[in-house]
């Protein structure tokens, strides 16, 4: 007999080949649950075995509604396309900007490259800044006021790299660009917002300092002006890669420096960039780097990296953990295939996620890795084709309980390398081409040492803004939607007063009727903060929470909606 039900088009295609479906019809109702009851007691199949079966199926569907792609973004004129950072639009799941750069072969300079994706994984915009020069983005993040900030390095000014600072608002156009540096290479790894609105810079130099490079912290206030600026380190090379303002306005600091070959170097700071501690880890015979450092819920931090040692030819990816006075809790080495290394982190309810890369079946795939907090390894899992190379560079939650990765492939052969998007599940499934690998992990005893300063000005620069003349396009190796519940364009459904608000909101629905809504609260980094289920009329306590933008989105059983919520102090 023919088995018919009333369901989402989303759902018709996950139980397709369970059930010989076909159903046009696209709206979700409660009468699901009576249609099913009636067209199984109509069957001669046993109703209880179909009808657990059917629900089991459908529960496991809606419990992990979220979609899921791997893309590639570039165009036909054999441009190569990286992306080195990524950020969630407006703080939360419905879109993404992936910022880095796109490099001409034929004369071998650079732009600095945005692209504004969707939460689907299609194309709403992709911009070039820069000037006649190399010009590349290496971090992006949402700024206080709706805005995003981007930091790099241009040789478009001077003729020397520079800092390269621009705020963007959210149809890329250029509302402030500067220069920052003196008369040889300044160049900016990362950029943090701090709640005074303005921002810290983490980097190198060769301008400032006793030695010939650098480890490089810059504040600077919400019209780009320098506040203060440090130079740490010796005689010999030093790098900052990444810079966060702690909850108590401190600053942590990572990067890496020549000790006894290459250490991990982790400086923490007060808010005004005087020094409370300088640390530097390493083993005696291998090199060691640090890439991204997060605080953990502690009060410690952890860093992502890698080791290498062979004159390079073995590399491993490395994670640290440090308590809040800088000093070693443990430290592990991933070892695979000969490469592996780790770029990005973040941290979640269970644990730490890392993103990088490592060689798997002869190619570079990206690579994640889940721990919990003691380090012990929940899984490690390789994304990308047997026929592409894949670099994953940064990764950050989406929200939902997934993660976004941003990097590069050349999967697109003739045209060089392309941006690489991959929206993943919280087990890094991102529909294709995801498989666990092998690794050995070792555990390593490091040394640690108390590591044992100049400024700059900024500068106005009016470089040009260009539309790509090929518009980006998305080559999609897969793309699988989990999601029953479509986002709604229509806000009016509910209101939420007062906004701004400086204790708490107030949520109320247009429509009695609506029962059984949840409802997620998101910081500017697209984090959770709160969640729940909401009643007809409801109040959500936010006096705990700094000022800042943030994001209400509620759920129903027929669409969800978004709303920007923005919390002030008197």
């Amino acid at each position: 007999m023919i088995f018919v039900v009333i369901i989402n088009d989303n759902v018709r295609r996950r139980f397709s080949q369970l059930f010989f479906l076909y159903v046009p019809q696209v709206r979700f109702s409660f009468k699901l649950k009576f249609a099913t009851y009636l067209i199984f007691m109509k069957t001669k199949t046993s109703f209880n075995k179909l009808l657990f079966t059917f629900i089991a199926l459908l529960s496991c569907t809606l419990s992990n509604a979220q979609d899921t792609f791997y893309k590639a973004y570039g165009n036909t004129q054999s441009y190569n396309f990286r992306a080195n950072a990524i950020c969630n639009v407006n703080g939360i799941g419905i879109g993404y900007l992936v910022a880095g750069e796109r490099n001409t072969p034929t004369t071998g300079s650079s732009d600095v490259c945005v692209i504004h994706i969707n939460d689907s994984g299609a194309v709403q915009w992709s911009k070039t800044y820069g000037g006649s020069n190399d010009d590349v983005a290496w971090d992006i993040h949402p700024t206080q006021n709706g805005n995003y900030i981007v930091a790099g390095s241009t040789k478009s000014a001077n003729g020397a790299f520079d800092m390269y600072v621009l705020v963007i608002d959210s149809a890329g156009d250029v509302l402030m660009s500067k220069t920052i540096g003196g008369p040889n290479l300044d160049i900016a790894y990362c950029i943090s917002p701090t709640t005074d609105g303005g921002f810290v810079l983490a980097g190198r130099t060769q301008s400032f300092g006793a030695g010939n490079e650098e480890f490089y912290l810059i504040k600077v206030n919400s019209t780009l002006t320098v506040e203060w600026s440090r130079t740490i380190g010796n005689t010999n090379p030093d790098y900052a890669a990444w810079a966060e303002e702690l909850p108590d306005q401190s600053i942590i600091t990572c990067g890496y420096s020549v000790i006894n070959g290459w250490d991990i170097l982790l400086v923490k700071t007060d808010s005004i960039g005087n020094v409370q501690w300088k640390k530097n880890y390493g083993t005696p015979t291998e090199n060691e780097y640090a890439y991204v450092v997060k605080p953990t819920p502690d009060g410690g931090y952890i860093t992502a990296g890698d080791q290498t040692s062979n004159g390079g030819a073995t590399r491993k990816a490395l994670i640290s953990k440090v308590n809040s006075s800088g000093n070693v809790e443990w430290c592990k080495s991933f070892l695979a295939n000969g490469f592996s290394k780790l770029n990005g982190i973040y941290v979640d309810s269970t644990g730490f996620v890392f993103t990088g890369y490592v060689v798997n079946n002869g190619q570079t795939d990206a690579l994640v890795i889940k721990s919990d907090f003691n380090g012990d390894t929940l899984f490690v899992k390789a994304i990308g084709s047997v026929t592409a190379s894949d670099y994953s560079e940064k990764i950050i939650p989406d929200g939902l309980g997934g993660m976004v990765i941003a990097g590069h492939t050349s999967y697109v052969g003739n045209y060089g390398t392309d941006f690489l998007l991959i929206k993943a599940d919280s087990n890094a499934n991102a529909g294709c081409y995801s498989n666990s690998i092998a690794v050995t992990v070792t555990n390593l005893a490091v040394n640690a040492a108390n590591f044992g300063n100049a400024g700059s000005g900024a500068n106005a620069v009016n470089f040009s803004t260009t539309e790509l003349a090929a518009p980006v396009t998305d080559t999609v190796f897969c793309s699988s939607i989990l999601s029953s519940v479509p986002e709604s364009s229509n806000n009016n459904f509910f209101s939420v007063y007062p906004n701004p608000a400086t204790n708490e909101i107030n949520i109320s629905f247009k429509e009695n009727s609506i029962s059984n809504a949840k409802y997620i609260f998101y910081n500017a980094r697209g984090e959770v903060i709160l969640n729940g289920t909401l009643s007809p009329k409801q109040s959500i306590l936010i006096n705990e929470l700094s000022k800042g933008i943030y994001y209400l989105k509620i759920i129903t059983k027929d669409f969800s909606v978004v709303k920007k919520v923005v919390k002030v102090q008197w």
